[in-house]
């Protein structure tokens, strides 16, 4: 996404709330007991509470990010807390679609079917973050004219910092050099 008259150069956008994160390295069977994150993002397994949960809460909070990025309102609102669990456990997602429809139309089909594959109310049927980085939406010449210029600016680096290892070699042994020179007795 870019705005009219922004330059890529131009746009910095940075995701991030670890304030609640938890790390289910840890953790005995892999899945989290506790709820964490904010209410709005959280998923509706969350929400119900039971016998705990997985990264896939994650792909649920992502996808409810690009939501929220593409139609600029979050997918399950409500003025209260009891309503918007309601709302994420029991609407249908199509519904927040329908609502929102003046914005999703500006929206590609592969960007509406990336959010539509994170919205899932069943948490194994959520596409998984392998699959979304190949998706047709992320997998576009954009993100992939993008991938080659960071590639290549990389090799660029590595190039100038060998270039610069070398120079610094050179200057080294020209010092070693040089003082080997002056160290020398004078012929008489």
């Amino acid at each position: 996404m870019r705005a009219a008259g922004a330059s890529q150069d131009d746009i910095q956008l940075k995701i991030a709330d670890f304030g609640l994160a938890a790390d289910l390295a840890g953790v005995e069977d892999g899945k989290m007991h506790e709820p964490y994150g904010s209410p709005e993002y959280a998923a509706p397994e969350i929400l119900k509470g039971g016998p705990g949960y997985g990264i896939e809460v994650d792909l649920w909070s992502l996808g409810v990010v690009v939501f929220m990025m593409l139609a600029g309102v979050l997918p399950f609102s409500a003025d209260d807390l009891g309503t918007m669990r309601r709302k994420v456990q029991n609407q249908s997602v199509d519904i927040c679609f329908r609502q929102t429809a003046e914005q999703w139309a500006q929206v590609s089909a592969e960007g509406q079917a990336f959010v539509r594959s994170l919205l899932v109310k069943e948490p194994q049927s959520r596409t998984p973050c392998a699959k979304l980085l190949t998706s047709e939406w992320i997998d576009t010449e954009a993100f992939r004219v993008a991938k080659e210029e960071a590639e290549a600016a990389a090799a660029k680096a590595a190039e100038e910092a060998a270039m610069i290892a070398a120079a610094e070699a050179d200057f080294e042994e020209g010092v070693r050099r040089t003082s080997r020179t002056a160290s020398a007795p004078l012929a008489a």
